[in-house]
């Protein structure tokens, strides 16, 4: 291997291709260590959340657990902050001092099961809109995302060959005996 050749990248069944990396800060939804900041890794199958201090704080969303999600920036989170203000100090609310809520934007991901998973994201050279578009263009590529869950397992002729196709894999060496496995039950939906 030479100076400059390509360094071949090694794709996890399991998770899928590495689409991207955003590094919020974790407000709340599935564990309780509320306000840690970590990275939000989103995988073609799965998102995964790594705690920077506390590599034992992590969790994995599978991609075919999600609804929707929901990008807010300083605009809607204002108006919900000045909406609450008035509500509660009155027409004192415009003589009181604002908190400053620049640069940050609210990622709410919604699970099938009605679950809400919330990150926060303050960045001074990302607008609003360049987050949306980083978030928008990266979960357009997670695969099974958003689509309403089947009643039973999936047996669909794709599942079955993509299944065949895997095995072969394993027979071949390709892939090792825990890997089929684990992409066999993600395909039967198990």
């Amino acid at each position: 291997m030479g100076i400059f050749s390509r360094k071949e990248e090694i794709i996890d069944l399991v998770k899928g291709k590495k689409i991207q990396t955003i590094y919020p800060t974790y407000q709340g939804g599935i564990a309780d260590f509320k306000g840690h900041t970590g990275k939000l890794i989103i995988y073609e199958n799965q998102l995964e959340f790594i705690d920077d201090f506390h590599k034992d704080r992590t969790f994995t969303i599978k991609s075919n657990e999600l609804a929707s999600y929901l990008v807010e920036g300083k605009d809607e989170t204002q108006h919900r902050v000045t909406a609450t203000r008035l509500v509660t100090l009155g027409v004192f609310a415009l003589a009181a001092k604002k908190k400053e809520v620049e640069h940050e934007q609210y990622l709410t991901l919604v699970l099938n099961d009605g679950r809400n998973i919330i990150f926060s994201h303050s960045n001074q050279f990302i607008n609003t809109i360049m987050f949306k578009g980083t978030v928008s263009t990266a979960f357009s590529q997670l695969k099974g995302a958003f689509v309403a869950k089947q009643d039973g397992p999936n047996t669909s002729g794709g599942a079955v060959s993509e299944i065949e196709k895997y095995a072969n894999l394993l027979k071949k060496d390709v892939i090792t005996k825990a890997e089929f496995e684990a992409k066999k039950k993600q395909l039967l939906g198990l």
